[in-house]
């Protein structure tokens, strides 16, 4: 399996028209007290600051055989307050509404037993701030979340069920999304309730 580095990552997320919200790094054992959403805004401020300049240098010595990139440089945003206030002021500074419309709240629920996968107290305040619904699809590498019944167990055991909706998006089958001028692909396959959304936050 091949794996892709952070810049990629951003380079890709960019050319896809998407924004990366992503928070500093800290390590499986750390602590961090929580900060007040005022003390968030403020280091996170901070923080664009020096990427937006870090991101246009790294642009400007970028090589031509790297992959292709939007006319804009990707921006990056970090907060050092990883707690709810943190990702809530992450999202504020991204400037996106979503609308009063059905909103996806597209995520990873994990796999059974493991623990890579957001924590509900993490993000339910924003779920609930966009008035979302918590999406996924089954997966197509089979075990546990590859079935409905066990997909919306999975859901329950990591306790995204108790802090919204949770929705199989390909519960009753998959929809076909045409790829205008796709190298490889013609059409994209989603969930069938994918039509249903007014618009996804990508977690």
């Amino acid at each position: 399996m091949g794996y892709m580095t952070r810049r990629t990552f951003v380079e890709l997320g960019a050319i896809a028209g998407g924004f990366a919200a992503l928070s500093g790094l800290a390590g499986c054992g750390s602590t961090s007290q929580a900060s007040p959403a005022s003390s968030a805004a403020s280091s996170f401020v901070e923080s664009v600051e020096s990427v937006e300049s870090a991101s246009s240098s790294s642009a400007s010595s970028s090589s031509a055989s790297s992959a292709p990139t939007s006319s804009e440089a990707p921006q990056v945003y970090f907060t050092r307050a990883l707690d709810s206030a943190g990702l809530q002021a992450v999202f504020a500074a991204i400037g996106r509404e979503l609308g009063s419309g059905k909103i996806g709240v597209k995520l990873s629920s994990g796999e059974p037993g493991g623990n890579h996968c957001l924590k509900g107290d993490l993000i339910a305040d924003l779920v609930h701030a966009v008035g979302g619904t918590i999406v996924e699809c089954n997966t197509a590498y089979g075990g546990g979340r590859s079935s409905i019944a066990a997909h919306y167990q999975v859901a329950a055991d990591h306790g995204f069920t108790a802090i919204a909706d949770f929705q199989i998006m390909d519960e009753a089958g998959s929809l076909s999304l045409p790829v205008a001028g796709g190298l490889h692909l013609s059409e994209d396959l989603v969930g069938a309730a994918f039509s249903d959304y007014d618009g996804f936050l990508v977690l």
